[in-house]
Order: structure tokens, then C-alpha cells, then sequence
């Protein structure tokens, strides 16, 4: 049969049956290309590439392993007879091998990670942007008049008054009046670029500012800065990071692109 009547036949071909009506796969494509969903394309040639690499390295899922992310995957869902089990699947329409493949892919996923991107990498990337990974944690009050916003950061370094008194206060932001301008931590990407240097170039304990943010005065209270360390959570970052931009260049030299 010739490849376009192949290509006709299946693009008519009724995939989806509602009520009294059907919809064909072409009718679904389209659907996907006027809600721009062409990322679950990429999603899905994201998939061969992982499964193709992993293929190429003699990379595999042990039965052990697969058997304890089934278990986990059980335990986290309460999923803990078998006959709950048999009713997710059938709820998911998913065959007992779709979800044994369902549950492998991350693990492969995972394993391929570590083989392509090594801890002499993610240790390079640390210390070549290791004060990128700084961390601060801060309070803050935000208020419209520079006067006010003086005597906020007088009054706190006097001891006068706490951060938190003043926010409840003053800040502009209402949300954060009931935190008391307790904003969390945060790494220097994070921070509005004019309060970056000031902050962690603070020491802990001490007020920042005002400073001027978009018409509006920050004063800052540094709780504490964090020096960078490579902790399991940055190392993960970092392999993460490297690892995208490695699958980026994967997809371009394979010629990936979108049809529809």
C-alpha cells in the first residue's frame, strides 16, 4: 500500500469516542498544535534519546531495583493489597507491564544522568560560580517614602524596634505583615540584582538599605548568610543543569523537530 494512503488512513482514523461522535487522529493533532502542546513531542523524543543512550552505554534496571520503586510506589499511594493495586491499574488504563515501564523510566532516567554528567563536572561547575550558590536568609520591609524607610532602618539597628514589629507596621506588601516581612533563603539569582551586593556582602544580624527597588525603599535584615557548600541538594542542581544542557545538544544533533 502506498506510504500516503497509509498516512490518509490513519490520520482519518477515529481514535476518541464521545456520546454520538468520534474524533480522528488528525483532529487530535490539531488540537495539540492550536494549544501549542508540541512539547509533549519533545517530551516524548526526549524519551527515545534517554532509552537509546541508555541502550548504547549497557545501562539497566535490576529487577531489585525495579521491584523496590514498584514497592515504594505502593506504599506512598496506600496502595497495600493486591487487589487495590489491580483497581489502580485498571482506573489508570494500565496493563501490569505499562506500569512496570512507567516506574522504570526514571530509574533509567537516573542512571544515565550520573553516567553522562561525572562528579568532576558537577565539582568543576561548583567552584567555577561557587559564591552563585551562597545563600541568604532575610526579612524585609518595603515602603514608598525614603524618610520612612530611614528611620525604619535607624530605629532596628538602635534597637528600637524588630523587623518584624515595623513590617506588621509599615510594609507595603500586605502578605507580609503577618510574617513579619520574613521573606526565607535565598541564593543570589533570587535576590532583586540592587539588593545582591548589599545583602551578601552583610554580616549576619545587620540591616541593609534602604535601597531603592522600582520606586519603592527596601530595608533588609540579614538573619544569616550561608557560605556555598556542595551538599547532596547543590550537587543535584548542578548534575540537573548540566545534564538538560547535554540533552539539548542531544536533541539538536538528531535532527529533532516538529511536523505538525
Amino acid at each position: 500500500m502506498p506510504a500516503d494512503m497509509t498516512t490518509t488512513k490513519l490520520g482519518e482514523s477515529p481514535i476518541l469516542a464521545l456520546r454520538d461522535k468520534t474524533w480522528t487522529a488528525q483532529e487530535f493533532f490539531d488540537y495539540l498544535r492550536l494549544r501549542d502542546q508540541r512539547k509533549d513531542l519533545r517530551r516524548f523524543a526526549v524519551e527515545k534519546i534517554v532509552e537509546a543512550e541508555a541502550r548504547s552505554r549497557n545501562l539497566t534496571v535490576s529487577d531489585d531495583e525495579l521491584g523496590k520503586a514498584a514497592e515504594d510506589f505502593r506504599l506512598e499511594h496506600d496502595l497495600f493489597q493486591a487487589s487495590e493495586f489491580e483497581s489502580y491499574l485498571k482506573s489508570a488504563d494500565l496493563s501490569l507491564e505499562d506500569f512496570e515501564k512507567k516506574t522504570e523510566a526514571p530509574l533509567l532516567l537516573q542512571k544515565l544522568k550520573e553516567a553522562v554528567v561525572l562528579e568532576s563536572a558537577v565539582e568543576k561547575a561548583f567552584y567555577e560560580n561557587k559564591s552563585g550558590y551562597d545563600r541568604a536568609t532575610i526579612s524585609r520591609i518595603i515602603v514608598a517614602e525614603e524618610g520612612l524607610a530611614q528611620e525604619i532602618a535607624s530605629s532596628v539597628r538602635e534597637k528600637e524596634a524588630t523587623v518584624e514589629e515595623l513590617a506588621k507596621r509599615h510594609t507595603l506588601v500586605a502578605e507580609e505583615r503577618f510574617s513579619g516581612g520574613f521573606q526565607g533563603t535565598f541564593t543570589r539569582d533570587n535576590i532583586y540584582m540592587d539588593m545582591e551586593a548589599p545583602i551578601f556582602n552583610a554580616k549576619n544580624g545587620s540591616v541593609v538599605g534602604p535601597v531603592l527597588v522600582e520606586n519603592e525603599f527596601h530595608v533588609v535584615w540579614v538573619h544569616e548568610i550561608v557560605p556555598a557548600q556542595l551538599s547532596p541538594e547543590i550537587r543535584a542542581q548542578i548534575r540537573e543543569r548540566l545534564f538538560e544542557e547535554w540533552l539539548e545538544q542531544a536533541l539538536k544533533e538528531s535532527g529533532f523537530r516538529v511536523l505538525i
